[in-house]
Formats: structure tokens, C-alpha cells, sequence
């Protein structure tokens, strides 16, 4: 390139009348162009030695070189390109897919031009980091896309990147470059080639699919899709999608039929009457058929009984195929595989979802069609066999696989190595415990899998991995379970942490055991691009979330060694506009907005039965029902306020509940405003004993065993307690389990909601949510004193068993206080019908088929020192 152009035509370009301070900006655009450009010998371009020799012999303009690097200091011209420059060139080229895009049509500023051997320099060394180190990934991040590309995008509210056309986006090109179309001219004025990409633009490309490979790892979702054009971004999302699905199936039924999946197989269990295959974007937009209103249920039953359900495991060298000998669409007819010890089960699937990754036999796109580095991705796998663990013990926790959780925890425990002094570390990064919360289901596996994480990673696991990286309890994320899928509240009403994507954590799994994220149904509403589970398909808040909630909460409180109960909720957060002042509410007052919320925005049939059932759930655990917050109704309830004042006050959750304005409750329905006026006479009930409750320090069963247990008398102030151990340093401490003494009144309401729970289920479409045996009327009528006793079926008909004063139904052999695995009777804390009913009035007999036996959990010997008191 030479230096015609740039010579002037006459005095006047030189500008001679002008003062030589102002010469400067008159000659900016011939310096600059001499500098920048490559007009120097050999096609480089100029020294500033040489551009001071240029414009003294042509433009008679005298100036030393430090003066020339003064100017382009003040100018803020360089030839160095900066690092951020490099990596944004980098991204915009690649998304600029379409034949002819090159490098060399690229200029910065001042139409300086892109040193092409400094790019492939940095290129090449940013390639040989990548390929060196092993990029590290945040735990769970493998298994995180469970949307398809267009309940994604959706559920997100907008492209993140969406153009059709990159080229002709003006604004998706940063101010400093220039990057013409590939039908342009390049600055030499030649046509731009369509023909294979350069050695320099295949680096680019090589170099984006490294990024965005980090990207992934480090779970910045939103920030790997702005570096990808439209159909990138269709490519990526659909196969990461394809993987999560293939582990999810995988992990679900671990342990019976199929050993080896294929994308096939995986399409032909979910896609049902739906073809899953067919591109999103060509889909059709109707609503898919809506489950059944019907829910399933899980039963608690005896050890014994479990036995004899578990059925004989098959040897079969056949189990190993590809399911030629399976009915896929049938998983209750597959059999179960041959035992194996907890630890191996688990290093199996790990290793398995390793070898899923690395092979790539999930999805039928292959790994060159990506956009990504399934090399690194790979190489991450491979090289962090603990993070590895924690992705398969999280798709396990999400399918409800709780054997397989635990084997998952031991074979963290085991395999760490005795160098690690915290082997669960990368387990704890997924919050194992809200993420059990999150998927519960108590059509299938109710409390199990939160009993299993409990009894596998250490019994004060709870105490310290309480609170998740939302500020989220694990009681808050069951309270969100309730309104995710019993009510039509929005996520940003319930919680603030809630970010797009615009729905509830765990939508695709319901809480009654109706669908799943490999159910038919829900495959093709997602493919659809229907983020969130509609309306028409939820319910009341039914009996069978009630007791999955319930039986979670007492696996939680009733651990040895449990979480503060009374800790502050991370939902419903809200800041007085006129003082500043957060509010934080208490679970009670959490449970109390619940219920406001299933009244007012829930599903028909609404009773506020479920509501009243966690309530008096946790009063039974310990909960302080006289704790007060700082609490604003009017911001709450969303009424308007007049500028200049503050509507907060301390509350405890009963004043909250008056405080409600009865203009809100009167437009409920008569049974809601039943239910509602019940747990306003639960709290004041519990206001009154638990202001006389006292607490006393009990000794650790093992050290009561064989001793007397002493009068009854001896127990008068307080008729439940138990030992708790927890270890600080080498010191150990006792504390009592929160189960303080509650009134009579109290304990029979608890008695029967369990009784309730565990013999009654809607087996029909059009049967009342709760049963005849248990009236709300009949509660209402007793605790305003309308009435002496309790008048429901339960109670006046003797269907009861005998229960402790608190309302416990757990079952001391003789009254003695020996250990749980010498007494048949008792096998868990959560009872079992025949515990709880003194004849058989159970109403599920008949429907097994929506029904789901379950041992019982793990939670017996923290209780073995609770002394009851029995009525």
C-alpha cells in the first residue's frame, strides 16, 4: 500500500497559516493513517521516525518523535491491540458464521487495522492455556438445562443474542470495530472470497467454542448464549437439554430394567403419543392433554413388610442390552438388577454418566456440530472425578432415586480419600437438601430421599447447609412447593432471589406424583415452548402434599442434630420505601402468607386443610409461635400506601393473621374462611401453653438404656424431649430436641391431621379433599368453645390409636425405653396407618396401581430418648 493518496495537493493541505499547536488536529487523519496503516517498506507499517521524516519532507511539518508519541498518547492511538479487543473481535466474528467472514476486513478506530500475526500469536497461546489446564466446573452445573430451546428462551423473556442476521445488527458490533459484510470489499478494494474459513478465522472459531466451553462449566448460562447467534443458541440449549434428559431417565431407573441407554430409547419412554423429534421450531403451539386431577400417594410400611415387597433380583446377562428385552414404555414391568454393595452402585452411575459424557451417545446431534468445546467439557469430566459425583448425586436427588443417593454420598465418602477432611464438599455445592425439597415427591418417594441425604452425609449436615445460595431455608423451599404447585402465584412475588428463567425451580415434577420431567405430557408442553406448568393442570392443596410436607419437615427438625426452627424465611422479603428497613418474616409468618395465598389465588376446592396440617406440623416440632418480625401487611397483600409514613410493626404470626383485612377473607370461599379462622385458633392456642412451656436438658439414650426411667412425675413441666449431640471442636454439647410440652387440645389436632393423612385419599373425581372422619366445621366449633369435645368421626366413633399427650403416635414397648430395633412395633418417627387407626378405615385399598410402598425412613434413634406422656 503506498503513500499516493496521502500526499498533498497544495499549501493549503499542508495548513501552513494555521499555529503549530492546531496543526495537530489538522494532520491527525494523515499521521494517524501513516501510523495504523501499512504503508511503510515491506508493507509494514511506518516507524514514528519514519512518519517524522514523512510530514517534514511533504507537509513541512518539523516535530521530534517523543512529540509524536505524546499526541498519540493524547489521541489514544495505538497499534497494540488490547486483550479486551482481541476477545471481543473473537465473539463477534464468531457469530458471524456465514461464508467470507475474515479477519482481514476488520479494522479498530481511526480505521486502524487488525495485526493479523498478533491475533494468531494470541490465538494460539489462549488455545495452549486451554488445552493445558483443566478447566474446573461448579457443581451440578452438567445436569442444569432441563428446558428444551424453546421453554428456554421463553421462560428467559427475551433473546438473550436474537438475531436472525448478525451482519445487519448495528448494535451488535462494539463502537471500536468495524466489520464490514462478507460481500463488502476488504480495504484494498478486493472482493471478500467465499470459500473455506482462514487459518486465522478457524483459531477464532476454535477459540469462541473454548470460551464458551468455560462458560458452560462455570454455569454462566446467560452470558454463554450472548456470545451465540440464534441457530447457536438453538444448537447448544437443545443438546445440553438432550443431556440432561438422558441422565435424568438414566438415573431414574437405576437399579431395573435397561442398563444401556440410547437417545432412541430415551425418546421412545418419554415422547408417548408425541413425536419429541420433530424441531421445536416447527412445532405445533396447542396446549398438550392435561394429566389426571388424580393424585398418587406413597405408603409407609414395616421393615417386614418391606421385605416381602423388594421381590427377588433377576441375574440376567440379558439386563445389559439395549432394551430389545424390555417393553421401554412399561417401566413397572422391568425387573429389578442383582445387589450390589451401596458404594459400587454408586461409583457404577458415576462412572456410567462420565462415560455418557464423554461419548457423547446422548443426543443425536454429533460433538463437531457444536459451537462449543466438547473437548474441554470432556477433559473437565475426566479430570474432576468429585465434581462428576456431585453431577450424578444431583440428577439422582431430581429423578427421586434415593438408593442411588445415598450409594451416591458413600461413594463420595469413599472415594475422596483420607487426605480430605471434608469428602462431600462438591456435594454440598449442589444444596443437596432443598434440592431434595425442591423435587419432592410424595407420590413416590414422599420423605425418602431427604432421610437418605441425611443418614449418608453426617447428621449435622442440616445445622451447617441450612441456608442456600438464594437465602432460601429448606423449610422455605418446601413452603415454595406449596404455592408452585397449589396456587397461580408468580415466582417474583414469592421470593426476590427468583432471576429468570420466569418459573418455580422444579415445575417440571409434581409434588402429588402426577408427572415428571419424562413424562409424556410435560415433554410435549415443553418442546411447545410452555415454560410453566399451566393453571388447568394443579389442584388443591391435596392430602398426599400435605403428608410428603409433614413427614419432610419432621425428617428436618427431628435430625439429631437440626437447623434453627425459628430461623428467619428468605421468602416474601420486603423493604419499607420510606425508612428502609428489611423485612424478614419467621416460618410461621411464612405459613401464614401461604395460606393467604392458597385462599385467595389457589386452585378450586381449596379447604386450607394442607395449610393448617404444616402449621400444627411444626408447633408439634418446636416452633415459637410467640416469635415477632417486623412485618408491613400493606406491602405484603400489595395495598397501596401513602408516601411520607411507615406501615410496619413488630408482629408475631397471630397478629399477622388479624391484621388481614377482612374485606380479603370475606371474598374467599366459605371453606377457605373456615380453615382460616381454625388456624387462628390453633395459633392462639399455641400462644397460650407456649408461653408456660419450659425446656430441660434429657441425657443421651445410650446412657438411659437399661436405667429406669423414672416416674412420671419426673416429667411433669415437659412431657417431650430428646438428646441432641453436636461436636465443636472436642467439646461435646447436649441440647434438647425443640418438641416442647403443647396442650392436650393441641396434640389431639395433631393425632387426628395424621390419622387424617394416612387413611384418606380423593380416589375419584368429584370426592370431597378431605374425608367425612375429619371435619374443619367440627374443629372451628371446639376451639371457640362452641363445643366441649372435638366432635368428628375420628374422635367420637374411637377410630383413633392411643397417642402421646403432644399427639405422637410412636409406640414404646411395655412403656420401657429400650432401643428402636428391639420394638417391632415402632419402626419410624412418621407412623404408619395401622399405627395411627384402631380398625381399618384406610379408603386406598383397591388402587395400587397409584400407589407406592415405601420402607420406613431412618429417623428412629434421635428420638429414642423422648419421653411421652400418653393419653
Amino acid at each position: 500500500m503506498d503513500t499516493a493518496n496521502l500526499l498533498p495537493s497544495s499549501d493549503q493541505d499542508k495548513f501552513l497559516n494555521v499555529p503549530y499547536e492546531q496543526r495537530w488536529e489538522c494532520l491527525k487523519p494523515i499521521i494517524t493513517s501513516l501510523y495504523l496503516s501499512k504503508r511503510g517498506p515491506d508493507g509494514k507499517s511506518m516507524t514514528i521516525a519514519q512518519i517524522s521524516a514523512f510530514m517534514k519532507t511533504h507537509y513541512s511539518f518539523h516535530a521530534a518523535e517523543s512529540q509524536y508519541k505524546r499526541w498519540f498518547s493524547k489521541w489514544g492511538i495505538r497499534k497494540r491491540i488490547l486483550t479486551s479487543e482481541k476477545n471481543e473481535i473473537v465473539s463477534i466474528l464468531g457469530k458471524r458464521s456465514c461464508p467470507g467472514t475474515t479477519i482481514s476486513t476488520v479494522t479498530l478506530g481511526d480505521n486502524k487495522e487488525v495485526d493479523k500475526r498478533q491475533m494468531q500469536r494470541y490465538l494460539k497461546s489462549q488455545l495452549c492455556r486451554h488445552k493445558k489446564e483443566a478447566l474446573m466446573r461448579s457443581p451440578g452445573i452438567l445436569l442444569s438445562w432441563n428446558l428444551p430451546y424453546k421453554a428456554y428462551i421463553r421462560a428467559l423473556g427475551s433473546t438473550p443474542s436474537n438475531h436472525s442476521s448478525p451482519f445487519t445488527t448495528p448494535d451488535s458490533t462494539p463502537s471500536f470495530t468495524n466489520i464490514p459484510s462478507p460481500n463488502s470489499t476488504t480495504p484494498d478494494g478486493e472482493s471478500v472470497t467465499t470459500g473455506a474459513p482462514s487459518p486465522t478465522m478457524q483459531l477464532v472459531r476454535e477459540k469462541l467454542a473454548c470460551d464458551r466451553a468455560s462458560l458452560f462449566l462455570q454455569g454462566r448460562a446467560r452470558q454463554l448464549l450472548e456470545t451465540c447467534d440464534k441457530d447457536d443458541q438453538l444448537t447448544i440449549i437443545n443438546y445440553l437439554h438432550d443431556l440432561y434428559l438422558y441422565a435424568f431417565v438414566k438415573a431414574k431407573h437405576w437399579g431395573r430394567g435397561p442398563k444401556v441407554w440410547t437417545p432412541g430409547m430415551v425418546s421412545a419412554l418419554t415422547a408417548g403419543p408425541f413425536d419429541v423429534s420433530i424441531p421445536a421450531i416447527l412445532s405445533t403451539p396447542h396446549m398438550p392433554t392435561a394429566p389426571t386431577q388424580l393424585c398418587r400417594w406413597s405408603i409407609h410400611i414395616s421393615h417386614a413388610q418391606a421385605s416381602k415387597r423388594s421381590g427377588t433380583s433377576v441375574e440376567s446377562s440379558s439386563l445389559s442390552g439395549q432394551g430389545d428385552q424390555f417393553n421401554i414404555r412399561d417401566p413397572g414391568s422391568w425387573r429389578k438388577w442383582p445387589s450390589e454393595p451401596a458404594s459400587k452402585e454408586g461409583d457404577a452411575f458415576a462412572t456410567s454418566l462420565a462415560q455418557t459424557v464423554t461419548e457423547q451417545e446422548f443426543s443425536r446431534t454429533q460433538g463437531h456440530e457444536l459451537p462449543l468445546s466438547t473437548h474441554l467439557i470432556t477433559q473437565s469430566v475426566l479430570q474432576d472425578a468429585e465434581t462428576t459425583v456431585a453431577d450424578a448425586c444431583k440428577t439422582s436427588i431430581m429423578a427421586g432415586n434415593s438408593k442411588l443417593v445415598y450409594s451416591l454420598c458413600r461413594r463420595a465418602a469413599q472415594g475422596s480419600g483420607h487426605h480430605n477432611r471434608d469428602p462431600w464438599k462438591k456435594i454440598y455445592g449442589i444444596f443437596p437438601f432443598h434440592l431434595a425439597a425442591t423435587y419432592l415427591d410424595g407420590g413416590h418417594t414422599c420423605c425418602t430421599v431427604l432421610s437418605n441425604l441425611l443418614g449418608s452425609l453426617g447428621c449435622d449436615t442440616l445445622f451447617y447447609h441450612n441456608i442456600d445460595d438464594m437465602g432460601h431455608t429448606v423449610f422455605d423451599t418446601l413452603l415454595i412447593n406449596i404455592l408452585r404447585s397449589h396456587t397461580k402465584v408468580s415466582p417474583e412475588l414469592v421470593s426476590r432471589s427468583f432471576k429468570p428463567p420466569d418459573r418455580f425451580p422444579g415445575e417440571e415434577k409434581d409434588l402429588c406424583g402426577r408427572w415428571d420431567a419424562d413424562t409424556p405430557a410435560v415433554r410435549h408442553l415443553l418442546e411447545r415452548g410452555h415454560a410453566r406448568i399451566p393453571a388447568s393442570w394443579k389442584h388443591a392443596f391435596c392430602h398426599t402434599t400435605a403428608q410428603a410436607i409433614c413427614h419432610s419437615a419432621i425428617t428436618i427438625f427431628g435430625s439429631p442434630v437440626p437447623p434453627e426452627i425459628n430461623h428467619d424465611s428468605g421468602l416474601f422479603i420486603r423493604r419499607c420505601t420510606e425508612c428502609g428497613l428489611e423485612f424478614r418474616l419467621g416460618p410461621l409468618h411464612s405459613i401464614v402468607v401461604v395460606a393467604f395465598y392458597l385462599a385467595s389465588r389457589g386452585m378450586p376446592g381449596e379447604t386450607l386443610f394442607g395449610a393448617l396440617s404444616v402449621l400444627v406440623c411444626l408447633l408439634s416440632l418446636g416452633v415459637n409461635p410467640t416469635l415477632t418480625k417486623e412485618v408491613s401487611v400493606a406491602q405484603l397483600l400489595n395495598t397501596a400506601m401513602q408516601p411520607g409514613a411507615c406501615y410496619h410493626k413488630p408482629m408475631d404470626a397471630l397478629d399477622l393473621m388479624q391484621a388481614v383485612p377482612e374485606a380479603n377473607v370475606a371474598v374467599w370461599t366459605s371453606e377457605c374462611q373456615t380453615g382460616w379462622r381454625c388456624m387462628m385458633e390453633i395459633m392462639k392456642l399455641a400462644k397460650t401453653k407456649g408461653a408456660d412451656s419450659t425446656e430441660m436438658l434429657i441425657y443421651p439414650p445410650e446412657d438411659r438404656i437399661g436405667q429406669d426411667g423414672g416416674s412420671d412425675s419426673d416429667h411433669d413441666e415437659l412431657d417431650c424431649g430428646s438428646s441432641r449431640l453436636t461436636q465443636e471442636g472436642t467439646k461435646s454439647q447436649y441440647s434438647l430436641v425443640k418438641l416442647q410440652s403443647s396442650s392436650p387440645k393441641l396434640g389431639i389436632i395433631w393425632a387426628a391431621i395424621q390419622t387424617e393423612l394416612l387413611t384418606y385419599r380423593r380416589v375419584e373425581l368429584g370426592a370431597p379433599w378431605t374425608s367425612e372422619k375429619f371435619s374443619m366445621t367440627a374443629l372451628e366449633r371446639w376451639l371457640t368453645g362452641k363445643t366441649q369435645d372435638f366432635q368428628t368421626p375420628l374422635l367420637w366413633q374411637d377410630m383413633m390409636n392411643r397417642h402421646s399427650r403432644c399427639g405422637w403416635f410412636i409406640n414404646f414397648m411395655n412403656g420401657g425405653l429400650q432401643r428402636y430395633h428391639d420394638s417391632a412395633e415402632s419402626d419410624s418417627v412418621c407412623p404408619k396407618a395401622e399405627d395411627v387407626c384402631k380398625k381399618w378405615i384406610v379408603n386406598m385399598d383397591g388402587h395400587g396401581d397409584r400407589a407406592r410402598f415405601l420402607a420406613p425412613t431412618g429417623l428412629r434413634n434421635p428420638w429414642m430418648g423422648v419421653r411421652f406422656v400418653y393419653t
